[in-house]
């Protein structure tokens, strides 16, 4: 997950980013508060209780 952030970062440089990442573990949270040019904007639940955490860039 840290090796896709990191490329979408240098792909989208100077671009907006949007992304959903769905059924998210507390592991992958981890990961992405690593990634401070990220903000999550919105996270909840799914009706079969997966999280979803949509992200985008500051």
């Amino acid at each position: 997950m840290n090796t896709v952030l990191h490329k979408a970062r240098a792909d989208r440089a100077g671009s907006p980013l949007r992304m959903a990442f769905v059924m998210e573990s507390r592991a992958q949270r981890d990961v992405f508060s690593e990634h401070t040019w990220l903000s999550c904007y919105d996270r909840f639940e799914d009706i079969d209780h997966h999280m979803v955490a949509l992200y985008r860039t500051l």
